[in-house]
């Protein structure tokens, strides 16, 4: 099954779930849309862009240039190529913006850096509306290959809550899985979410707090997931009362990719001990790393 709906693929013709679950998404977000400026997000061939006829401008944004092309070329709109993690256009620019089963395609990390951009392109009090493959009650995932994570539910809603304010989130049952529909109001305050993940590094995550909080730029949010850490970390988390600190307890029992093969290669050097240690310490979202993301993004801000 192809990743971007075109109108010609079989699945569509013969209208099969694939079908009726992606006409649903759009009829969901057109509720919202009626004489608005609208952002698609990103937007595949533009079909589904296309079907939010009710707006007063409708643009869309993809990754893929041959999408971008496919949708210029079949369909009214103003489509452009771009990333879901910096989206190029003014801040306050849109009414609404729609994401439709978008967030899995990008890392938890990314997902983070893509609401921060969404909070931005946004004007305060207008929506942002979309959908989430979930993991089932197992914990499973849909096993799709070009999925970068796929969201526990509890944890997509504490995501969600702490930059809007939700007026809908209703799970349901998607082509391959359960999957949630929102509706947000972009209406917090802050304009940086930060989100940290913390296993056994009282240390590391010290240093990200302190130099967060000793940042010239104010007004953010850090979420810090504390992974089922042992030992000092929890009491080094419990001890911050900044409100801008958001501690959730939550364990991540999906592993990406990149997970799987780190823990692979140690096995292979039959390193049996902390092997969930190492692959914390290693992986792109360490501690060291996310303050150096929070540091280039803080500024990116200042400039604009």
């Amino acid at each position: 099954m192809a990743e971007r709906a075109y109108p010609e693929d079989v699945a569509y013709i013969n209208k099969t779930k694939y079908y009726h679950t992606f006409i649903e998404r759009y009829k969901f977000g057109e509720k919202y849309t009626k004489g608005k400026i609208v952002l698609d997000v990103p937007c595949g061939s533009g079909w589904g862009t296309s079907l939010i006829d009710n707006a007063k401008e409708v643009y869309g944004v993809d990754i893929s240039l041959d999408a971008i092309q496919y949708a210029c070329s079949h369909f009214k709109g103003i489509f452009s190529q771009g990333s879901m993690c910096r989206l190029g256009f003014e801040e306050n620019k849109f009414d609404v913006a729609l994401s439709f089963e978008g967030m899995e395609h990008i890392t938890k990390e990314e997902g983070v850096i893509f609401i921060n951009e969404i909070k931005r392109v946004v004007k305060r009090d207008g929506l942002i509306v979309g959908s989430v493959p979930i993991l089932n009650m197992n914990g499973q995932n849909t096993g799709n290959p070009y999925h970068k994570f796929e969201y526990p539910a509890d944890y997509l809603k504490i995501l969600l809550e702490e930059n809007f304010k939700i007026i809908e989130y209703i799970k349901k049952k998607g082509g391959d899985g359960p999957i949630v529909y929102f509706s947000l109001k972009n209406q917090l305050k802050h304009r940086v979410t930060m989100l940290v993940s913390a296993y056994n590094s009282e240390k590391e995550i010290k240093e990200v707090i302190d130099s967060t909080l000793n940042q010239n730029f104010k007004d953010f949010k850090l979420i810090i997931i504390n992974d089922d850490s042992a030992g000092r970390t929890a009491e080094v988390l419990e001890s911050y009362t900044d409100p801008r600190i958001k501690i959730v307890n939550y364990e991540f029992k999906q592993r990406t990719e990149f997970d799987k093969k780190l823990l692979k290669e140690l096995r292979k050097k039959k390193i049996k001990k902390n092997i969930k240690n190492h692959i914390r310490s290693i992986l792109p979202d360490s501690s060291v790393n996310i303050l150096r993301r929070m540091r280039t993004m803080i500024n990116q801000l200042q400039k604009r």
